[in-house]
């Protein structure tokens, strides 16, 4: 059972992605919208949380299937697949409060990272005892390059992370248009884009709330 992965059409197919969000942003006025934002954003939690934890389980089961020269390839895409679910949620963790919500969560991408371990486990212990081909097996999975799934995983999060500041950029733009503010008549749509998510304050108090979508009063 054969696998190959390219590196480069992995990273083309990402950066595709985003720029053609990005392109749909700028060419359509209805997905300027709050909710069309709020959809995007549910829909990139679903992608980490969710269908990437569902495809790290069935891949993990394949583990015990595939052949060893094979196997390097699996793997490579299994650990890069877990680095973006949970470097993604450790910063949520920085940033919010644990609650019910993030627990599921941590169920779910935690729940299938140990699943990935135990079968990969399962395919050393079978290997050693079994297989007797234990030197072989471990020879290729030295192969994974760790520091190239590192930094792709790396670039994934961060482009998917920009797609989630544009959005709320936009969305803080067309919000702080009905207000009477110093904002809405000075600044451009630029303003409100902090790649860092840093934080936008109005000259009248208020502060933009990343995870409401919306301007709230002080203490909120």
């Amino acid at each position: 059972m054969k696998l190959k992965i390219s590196k480069k059409n992995i990273a083309l197919g990402i950066l595709c992605l985003t720029f053609s969000f990005l392109f749909i942003l700028a060419i359509l006025e209805q997905s300027l919208s709050v909710e069309f934002f709020k959809l995007v954003m549910e829909g990139m939690l679903i992608l980490l949380w969710v269908i990437i934890p569902i495809v790290i389980t069935v891949a993990s089961l394949l583990v015990l299937v595939f052949s060893k020269e094979s196997l390097t390839s699996l793997l490579y895409f299994i650990v890069t697949l877990l680095l973006i679910s949970n470097m993604f949620l450790l910063f949520v963790l920085t940033v919010q409060e644990i609650g019910l919500g993030i627990l599921v969560i941590g169920f779910t991408v935690w729940g299938s990272t140990l699943f990935f371990i135990i079968t990969l486990l399962v395919k050393l212990l079978s290997a050693y005892f079994v297989q007797k081909n234990f030197k072989e097996l471990l020879a290729h999975i030295s192969k994974i390059k760790i520091f190239k799934s590192f930094f792709l995983s790396v670039s994934v999060i961060f482009l998917l992370f920009q797609i989630f500041i544009v959005g709320s950029a936009i969305s803080a733009y067309k919000a702080v248009k009905v207000l009477d503010t110093t904002e809405n008549k000075e600044y451009s749509i630029l303003y409100f884009y902090r790649p860092l998510s840093l934080e936008i304050r109005l000259d009248n108090g208020l502060r933009w709330s990343y995870g409401r979508v919306r301007f709230v009063e002080k203490g909120e």
